[in-house]
């Protein structure tokens, strides 16, 4: 009996060294895709066969830039340190890898992707490997197919490669100096124009500074109808945003920029015609539109929802519309009312 014990102590002590044994991966090129292949392949996945296939297939190719493999190598021990598994965790890593150099990603880009990596990976609490996970999900489709944040509903992306992976603490972000931001569904799309910021991967969460949104999409000119943007933010599991204390021109109505509130937001089903998004309002309440039909002027706040123009106001103000005899100077009737569509 005692022999029996001590032989399941023994059998039991050696499971628990395999369990413990980290890989090594080499530096060098052909030692890194040997060793990485061994590890992939131990316990024949076959997705991990399909995705060791597809990599050294572009290896073979020279697709997989000769001056990123020591910074992999790096990497993947990091990993292994952290016992990180082979389907769960280097799979969407390696993918993520190949999705880079197939988009063309410079030495410089990678370097810095690299240390973002590392950095989200360092940070983790012990046993957990959400933010990794969350991390390689937002590089593959970045790199892939230039999304920040991608879902079967929705998709925000830019339109810029150019950009620097950094990262600040506990907060990892990709920065861009130049970019247009844009929102997708399946039949509409939100674009803030020529704009800069950071994407927080690990929060869903971009901060914007400055930009430009023009009524284009709800059929008006986009050159006369638009505002400008200061700092921003949006949540990138939403369908929409608001911007404070934004700009706005509309030169058929008015000859300076009115200042108020951006509200955009994607909205399904929608044509140039009937589509109420962006939608624009006023902080002051005491705006004079004068002949915004003939022999009538508007007072109060304004707002332009789609190409829908709308006089509102507040508690202490509501719009009205001064009515005036033909020639325009004899006031005959005033309305006023919550809400006016003009």
């Amino acid at each position: 009996m005692q022999k029996i014990i001590i032989a399941f102590l023994l059998f039991a002590s050696s499971l628990v060294c395999a369990r413990t044994t980290t890989m090594t991966f080499g530096k060098e090129q052909t030692q890194f895709v040997k060793d990485l292949s061994y590890f992939m392949t131990l316990n024949k996945t076959e997705q991990n066969i399909v995705t060791m296939n597809a990599f050294e297939k572009m290896v073979k190719e020279a697709k997989i830039p000769a001056t990123w493999f020591e910074q992999m190598s790096k990497t993947c021990n990091t990993m292994s340190e952290r016992n990180m598994a082979a389907l769960t965790h280097y799979n969407p890593y390696i993918e993520a890898v190949m999705a880079a150099a197939k988009a063309g990603v410079n030495d410089g880009q990678f370097a810095s992707w690299t240390g973002f990596v590392s950095d989200v990976i360092d940070a983790q609490k012990k046993g957990d490997n959400g933010p990794f996970l969350k991390t390689m999900d937002f590089s593959e489709s970045f790199f892939s197919k230039g999304a920040l944040n991608s879902t079967a509903a929705k998709t925000w992306k830019t339109d810029s490669k150019d950009c620097r992976f950094n990262s600040d603490g506990l907060r990892p972000f990709v920065s861009f100096t130049t970019t247009n931001l844009i929102g997708t569904i399946k039949d509409d799309s939100v674009r803030i124009n020529n704009t800069s910021g950071s994407y927080f991967p690990l929060e869903t969460k971009w901060e914007g500074k400055s930009g430009r949104v023009d009524w284009g999409r709800a059929g008006l000119d986009a050159g006369k109808v638009y505002c400008t943007i200061r700092n921003y933010e949006i949540n990138c599991n939403n369908f929409g945003y608001s911007a404070d204390t934004v700009t706005f021109n509309y030169t058929e109505y008015f000859k300076t920029p009115l200042t108020g509130k951006l509200i955009d937001k994607l909205s399904s089903g929608s044509d140039s015609a009937r589509i109420t998004y962006p939608r624009f309002e006023s902080y002051e309440m005491g705006i004079t539109v004068k002949d915004i039909a003939p022999n009538v002027s508007y007072v109060g706040g304004f707002s332009l929802y789609g190409a829908k123009v709308l006089g509102y106001g507040n508690t202490e103000v509501e719009p009205k519309l001064d009515f005036y005899a033909r020639g325009g100077t004899k006031k005959i009737m005033t309305v006023r009312s919550s809400s006016i569509s003009i």
